[in-house]
C-alpha cells in the first residue's frame, strides 16, 4: 500500500550548472559502478569485498532560476506528479533568491519539502522563522556540503513527505467516515423523535363517552374511536365480526368479508 506514495522527485535551484552535476554524482545510484570496483580490488588484491547497497533512485530536474523553479512545480502539480524536495541555492542573481523562491513555492505547494543550500550567512535562522514560521519543511545545507548530508538529507526528507501524505489520506478517510457515522446518527434521532411524537399523541387523558364510547378531540369535537387513532397513527381500521357477536347478528351480515374503514369513517358527530 505504501509504496504507491512513493515520491523521490526532486528540483534542484541553482545558478551554477557545476552544482547540478555535484547532486547528481551524488545522489545518483552507484551501487553498480561501485560492485564492478569491488570485484577488481578482489581479483587484485585477493580480498573478499562486500557488496555494496543500492541507494534510493532519486528523479532529479533542474531550475536555473527561482521564476523557472515555481514554472516547474506548478506544471508538476498540474500533472500530478509532484515534487517532494527541493535543494535551493539562495544566491541566484539577477531573479528571485532562494528565500524568495521558497516563498512563492511555498504559497503553491504546501507539501513540498525544502533544503536552503548557502555558503554565505545571508539569511539568520530568526530571519528564516519569521519568514515561515516554526516549520519543519525547511533545512540549512551549508557550501561546501558533505556527500553523506546531501544523502541523508535526500533519504530523509522524501521519506517525511511520503509518510505525511499517507497521514493525510488516512485523516480525510477518518474525517469521511465520522461524517458518514454523524449522518446516520442524525437521521436515526431524527426517527426516533418522530415516532416518540407519535407515541405521544396518544398518550394521556383522552375524554370518552361511556354511553356511546366516542371521545373528545383536542378541539372539542367528538368522535368515533376508530376516527380518533387513525387521525394520529397509521393504523387503518377494517370492519369485522367477531365470533361471538356472529351469533347474534343475521347471517347476510355475520357473513360478509371484513372491509376496509379508514377512508369512510366519519370524523366528527
Amino acid at each position: 500500500m505504501t509504496e504507491t506514495f512513493d515520491n523521490r522527485r526532486l528540483l534542484l535551484v541553482d545558478d551554477h550548472r557545476p552544482i547540478h552535476d555535484d547532486f547528481r554524482s551524488i545522489l545518483n545510484n552507484r551501487g553498480v559502478a561501485s560492485e564492478r570496483l569491488g570485484e577488481l580490488e578482489s581479483t587484485f588484491f585477493g580480498e573478499a569485498v562486500l557488496p555494496s547497497v543500492l541507494l534510493p533512485k532519486y528523479e532529479m530536474e533542474s531550475a536555473f532560476q527561482g521564476q523557472e523553479a515555481l514554472s516547474k512545480v506548478e506544471a508538476s502539480l498540474k500533472a500530478g506528479h509532484p515534487y517532494a524536495l527541493g535543494f535551493i541555492d539562495v544566491r541566484m542573481p539577477p531573479g528571485w533568491d532562494g528565500i524568495e523562491t521558497i516563498q512563492h513555492i511555498w504559497n503553491l505547494d504546501t507539501e513540498m519539502q525544502f533544503v536552503i543550500c548557502t555558503a554565505y550567512a545571508d539569511y539568520t535562522w530568526e530571519e528564516i522563522f519569521k519568514r515561515f514560521g516554526n516549520t519543519e519543511r525547511v533545512v540549512f545545507l551549508r557550501k561546501p556540503f558533505d556527500q553523506t548530508e546531501v544523502r541523508q538529507l535526500a533519504c530523509t526528507l522524501t521519506a517525511k513527505w511520503k509518510y505525511s501524505a499517507i497521514a493525510r489520506l488516512r485523516s480525510q478517510e477518518l474525517y469521511t467516515l465520522v461524517r458518514k457515522r454523524t449522518e446516520e446518527l442524525t437521521l436515526t434521532v431524527i426517527e426516533l423523535g418522530a415516532a416518540l411524537q407519535k407515541v405521544q399523541t396518544l398518550s394521556g387523558l383522552v375524554p370518552i363517552c361511556p354511553s356511546c364510547r366516542k371521545v373528545r378531540d383536542d378541539q372539542g369535537f367528538w368522535k368515533r374511536v376508530e376516527a380518533y387513532i387513525s387521525e394520529r397513527t397509521k393504523a387503518c381500521f377494517i370492519q369485522e365480526v367477531c365470533p361471538i357477536c356472529a351469533k347474534t347478528l343475521p347471517p347476510e351480515i355475520a357473513g360478509t368479508e371484513a372491509q376496509r374503514e379508514c377512508s369512510t369513517l366519519p370524523t366528527t358527530e
